[in-house]
């Protein structure tokens, strides 16, 4: 059973350590509001899915439910690679095989 969009809302908060206060707080809206999103008895709008896409959240996944794990894992290595490892593995993939 493919979770629902409340469903990943909540895990999106949990996976960025938000608290319901803090990310309601970065997407404009009262815990309130955030609360009824991740129980399913309402959807957030554009503006709020924008700033939780500014706060980190993984908008497409969301949304869609897909979220390819191993892209996920491989951007936050690389993000977390220092800058000259990130400049030869780019380079790496530019070479033609």
């Amino acid at each position: 059973v493919m979770p629902t969009i409340a469903a990943r809302l909540k895990s999106e908060r949990k996976r960025l350590a938000f608290t319901q206060a803090e990310m309601a707080e970065h997407c404009g809206i009262s815990r309130e509001v955030w609360c009824r999103y991740e129980q399913g008895r309402g959807l957030p709008g554009s503006e709020v899915l924008q700033l939780f896409l500014k706060a980190g959240g993984d908008v497409h996944f969301v949304l869609s439910g897909e979220s390819p794990a191993e892209e996920t894992l491989l951007i936050e290595r690389f993000r977390a690679c220092p800058r000259v490892l990130q400049d030869a593995i780019l380079r790496a993939l530019k070479t033609e095989h």
